[in-house]
């Protein structure tokens, strides 16, 4: 079941290079916290919906990220060193995902920080 979620949800992801949001250039400005509170802010200023694994979220910590970024651009930045992914589905929601997270466990395989 719960590979058949992934897949779906990775289904969603292949349209983002299709979507004209991934050119627009945004002025970014996210300080040092966690990656919750990094990607709570971010769909804030793109004005997204956004689904994300927050238990996992909320235990990393983001680099601050201020300038003109794309959403893949910024996306990249936030990731960086961690097992992170996302992108907007083809319906313009910001869906990002942790392949590392047990979800029977609650708990993640291999910690990684952003620095």
């Amino acid at each position: 079941m719960r590979i058949n979620l992934i897949i779906w949800i990775l289904g969603l992801l292949v349209t983002v290079g299709a979507r004209s949001d991934n050119h627009v250039v945004h002025h970014i400005s996210l300080p040092a916290q966690s990656v919750a509170e990094s990607l709570v802010d971010l769909s804030e200023q793109l004005d997204v919906a956004l689904i994300f694994p927050y238990t996992v979220a909320r235990q990393l910590n983001a680099k601050s990220v201020n300038g003109l970024y794309t959403l893949p651009e910024v996306l990249e930045v936030l990731f960086e060193g961690t097992d992170f992914q996302g992108g907007l589905s083809k319906d313009g929601v910001l869906i990002i995902l942790y392949p590392g997270f047990d979800t029977k466990r609650n708990q993640i395989q291999s910690k990684k920080s952003l620095r």
